[in-house]
Parts: structure tokens; sequence; C-alpha cells
């Protein structure tokens, strides 16, 4: 187990991170060390230490992508992807919002089929919700919400977190898994460490789209 924690806190590269997950992971693999000098390798914390640090892992090749992935939408792709492969969830989406018209467009999915074109209405569903009042929503039972909106069958719980840059809403990371109360304090925390990340390259990705088109008389 301590080998592990030692083999993935060597894919964080120290120089590149710019988050402070390095130093955190560090302390973590010290905390390890220790639990299994008392405890034995199988101790149960060691578990959710090393489940921690996947997730710390997660989040730092979120941000790399996002730096070294030029295209944002093959970049948020990359994320989504990522996202759903690396914590098991079924369904993953990232959904950007259209301020004129007032609508979610879903621009990355995994695990949803063709989702080319759709579009949710901001008063619409736990997305809707999330990007209204910017906060994250967690729904255990989305059979008893009435904010759920029904897209996709065996869908039982769905997570929802605004995507903010500077106090505004760019978009939603939504999640959703068949089975009941499936996200819990851990998943909205790292999502929400995801979505800033999002954030601040989707921002910069219309800083730049809005220069190139200055640079060429607006065209």
């Amino acid at each position: 187990m301590i080998s592990r924690l030692d083999s993935a806190i060597r894919s964080l590269d120290r120089e590149a991170d710019r988050s402070g997950l390095f130093e955190i992971a560090a302390d973590m693999v010290k905390e390890a060390r220790r639990l299994e000098s008392e405890h034995g390798e199988q101790s149960r914390e060691i578990e959710v230490l090393m489940a921690r640090l996947e997730r710390l892992e997660l989040i730092h090749r979120v941000g790399k992508t996002l730096i070294e992935v030029p295209c944002i939408e093959d970049s948020i792709q990359r994320v989504v992807d990522t996202i759903a492969t690396t914590l098991n969830y079924c369904r993953t989406a990232v959904l950007l919002l259209d301020t004129d018209i007032e609508e979610l467009d879903i621009i990355s999915a995994y695990g949803y089929g063709e989702v080319d074109g759709l579009r949710i209405p901001l008063t619409q569903g736990a997305t809707g919700y999330a990007a209204r009042q910017a906060e994250s929503v967690n729904i255990a039972d989305v059979t008893t919400d009435p904010r759920y909106v029904k897209g996709i069958n065996r869908c039982r719980s769905e997570l929802a977190v605004p995507i903010i840059f500077d106090n505004e809403v760019l978009g939603v990371i939504d999640v959703e898994s068949p089975e009941f109360n499936a996200f819990g304090a851990e998943d909205v925390k790292t999502l929400e460490v995801i979505a800033s990340y999002a954030a601040g390259a989707i921002q910069h990705a219309r800083v730049r789209e809005s220069v190139k088109k200055n640079s060429n008389g607006g065209t």
C-alpha cells in the first residue's frame, strides 16, 4: 500500500504544480507511513488516504490537460473522460451557459450517447438550479426531487457543480448515477476544485478568441 502511495505521489510533477497538491500529497504519505507502523498495511485509514490521493492525482491531471491542450473543446472533453473513468462515474457532462437565450449547452459528455445540439433551459433541472443559484446541487434521489428533469433512464442520483469565474457562472459540471445517494462530500469537493480550474481555462479561451477577432477587424 505504501509503495502504491509513493508511486502515486511521483506522478505529481512538483515543478508544474501551482496549487499546493504536491505538499498535500507528501503530508498524506507521511501520515500513511505512521498508520502502517501502528496498524499494518491493511489499515482502513490508509485505504481512505489512498482514495484521497487518487483524487489529488485526478485534479493534477485535469489542471495539466487544461493548460497543455490548446483547443478548449478538446481539453474539456478530455477532462470529462478523465473524471468519468477515474471516479467511475457512468455519466458526466460539461454544459456552458448561453446568457443571450438563458440555456445550458452540452459541449462535452461521457456515457450519454448523442447529445449534439441538446440544450437545457436555465429554469429547468439540477443543472439549471446550480447555474441560477451559483451553488452545487447534490440530489440523493431524483425520484423525490422536483428539480430533476428526466433525461436518461436509470438515473437515481445527480450532482451538478457550477463553473464560476470572478463571480460569473460560465457553466455546470454534471454527473449522474443509477445508484441511490451515489455522491458524497468528497465528490462535491473534487468537482468544485475541477470546476474552478475549468473556469479559468474557459475564460482564458474566450479572452483569446476575443483578442483574435479584434485583431482580424471583428470578423
